[in-house]
C-alpha cells in the first residue's frame, strides 16, 4: 500500500515513542528513501539521522557507531529532534553522543603495559572532563534512553576520574608503590562522589595495601606494596618468635593471622625451588610407576 514520506516518518516517531526501536529504525530508513525519491534531500537527511540515532539501541559498546551518529547529528545544523515526548537540539545531542563515544573508546584502550595504562588513564580523565563541562548535573539522555540507566554527567565524570586514578596507580605500582597507593586513595574519593560505595571501599583497601611497608621475614629487606613487592604467607609462629619482633620498626609478620611477610625476591626463589623439587619428585614417581607397570605386565604374560 502506498504511503507518503511524511506518513512513514510519523509512524516511525510513534514507534520510537512506544519504545519499539528496531521497528522505528526500519521506518525511519523507509522514510529516508521515500523523501529522497520525492526530491526532498533535507527531510531525507533528517530521517537518516533519526535512523542511525535509534540504531544506537543495539550498538552496545561500539564507539565507532556513536562517533558516526555524532557526525550525522552535527550535519543537521540547528535542527531540533522530537524524541518521544522530548525535543532535543541536534547540536547538543551530537555533543552528548560524541562524549559517550569518547567514553566507550577510552574504556576499550589496551592496558597491558605501563605506557598503555598511562595513555588509558589520560583518555578516561579527558572523557570525564567533557562530561563535567558539557553535561554537568543534567541526565545523560542517551544512556537513559537506550541503557535504562539514569546518571548525571557529573556522576559519570567522577566515575571516569576514579578509573583514571586507578589506572595511574596500576601504571606506577611496580616502580613507586607509595605513589600508586596515593592514586588509589584519590580514586576512593572520586568513587564516593560518584555514589559508588563498594568501589570506594575497594580502591581505599587497595591503596592501603600498596602503601603498606614491611620487612621480609627471610632476608630482612624493607619493602612496600602488598602483592607487588611482598606477599603474605601462612605460617606457625610461637610466642618466642613473635616476641623477638618487638624491637623492629617494620613488622615481619601479621599478628592477627600469623602470616609472615616474604619479599618478591625470596618468594620467587622459594617458588622456583619448590617447583623444581616437585618436578624432580614427580619424575621419580613416574619412573617407579613405569617399573611397577612393567613388572605387572611380565607377571600377566607368565600366567598366560
Amino acid at each position: 500500500m502506498f504511503r507518503s514520506s511524511a506518513k512513514l516518518f510519523e509512524q516511525a516517531n510513534d514507534l520510537f515513542t512506544q519504545g519499539n526501536f528496531p521497528a522505528a529504525e526500519g521506518k525511519y530508513a523507509d522514510a529516508q528513501m521515500k523523501f529522497q525519491k520525492d526530491g526532498d534531500p533535507q527531510s531525507a537527511q533528517l530521517a537518516g539521522a533519526y535512523a542511525v540515532f535509534v540504531a544506537l539501541s543495539h550498538a552496545g559498546m561500539n564507539a565507532t557507531a556513536y562517533a558516526a551518529v555524532a557526525v550525522a547529528l552535527k550535519n543537521l545544523g540547528g535542527a531540533t529532534l522530537k524524541l518521544g515526548v522530548r525535543e532535543v537540539p541536534a547540536p547538543s545531542l551530537a555533543t552528548e553522543v560524541a562524549i559517550v563515544s569518547e567514553d566507550i573508546a577510552a574504556l576499550g584502550l589496551p592496558r597491558d603495559t605501563p605506557a598503555q595504562q598511562a595513555a588509558r588513564a589520560q583518555a578516561l580523565k579527558q572523557a570525564g572532563v567533557h562530561y563535567q563541562s558539557a553535561i554537568g548535573q543534567n541526565i545523560v539522555f542517551v544512556t537513559e534512553l537506550f541503557q535504562k540507566e539514569t546518571i548525571t554527567g557529573m556522576a559519570r565524570a567522577f566515575a571516569l576520574f576514579a578509573l583514571s586514578e586507578e589506572m595511574q596507580g596500576d601504571a606506577a605500582a611496580y616502580t613507586d608503590p607509595k605513589a600508586a597507593g596515593a592514586h588509589y586513595q584519590q580514586a576512593s574519593i572520586f568513587w564516593t562522589q560518584a555514589k559508588n560505595s563498594d568501589a570506594a571501599l575497594s580502591a581505599r583497601t587497595r591503596g592501603q595495601e600498596l602503601q603498606k611497608a614491611v620487612k621480609c621475614w627471610f632476608c630482612g629487606r624493607e619493602v612496600t606494596g602488598l602483592a607487588i613487592n611482598f606477599f603474605e604467607l601462612p605460617s606457625e609462629l610461637t610466642v618466642a618468635l613473635t616476641k623477638s619482633e618487638s624491637a623492629s620498626v617494620l613488622p615481619t609478620f601479621d599478628v592477627g593471622s600469623n602470616k609472615i611477610y616474604s619479599c618478591r625476591g625470596c618468594n620467587s626463589t622459594m617458588n622456583t625451588l619448590a617447583d623444581g623439587w616437585a618436578l624432580k619428585r614427580s619424575a621419580e614417581v613416574y619412573v617407579k610407576l613405569e617399573a611397577e607397570i612393567e613388572q605387572l605386565r611380565k607377571q600377566i604374560q607368565q600366567r598366560r
